[in-house]
């Protein structure tokens, strides 16, 4: 099914043909649809077989799961400054996302939107 998606894409880029286009959509569609249910069946699959051994449950978890978290930014850029600092930079996403509202109010002054008066009326 891949070897197939595969060949209708460099079909599609050597002709630059709508219809192949749309084809090689389908195919990459159902590719992405059925790896995802595969991966879906191997985890329910992996769960059940050890259904009663807690321990064997928690090992093809562990397995299945990411064990990292995502990283944070090791810097930004904030009104031409870069902060490197772990704190400047929670401080800063702090600034944005509590002042978003406000900033949403000055920018459209001149609406009469109820969700813009709600807005003005909640104080932070």
């Amino acid at each position: 099914m891949m070897s197939r998606r595969d060949y209708l894409l460099r079909k599609a880029v050597k002709s630059n043909v709508n219809t192949d286009w749309d084809e090689h959509k389908k195919c990459r569609y159902m590719v992405t649809k059925t790896i995802r249910n595969e991966k879906q069946a191997y985890c329910k699959q992996s769960v059940s077989d050890n259904v009663g051994d807690s321990k064997k449950i928690w090992k093809e978890l562990h397995n299945i799961l990411p064990r990292k978290a995502s990283a944070s930014p090791s810097s930004i850029s904030v009104d031409g400054k870069v902060c490197i600092n772990v704190n400047d930079i929670a401080n800063s996403f702090n600034e944005h996302f509590t002042g978003i509202a406000s900033k949403l109010v000055e920018d459209n002054n001149g609406m009469n939107s109820g969700i813009y008066k709600w807005i003005k009326s909640v104080s932070f």
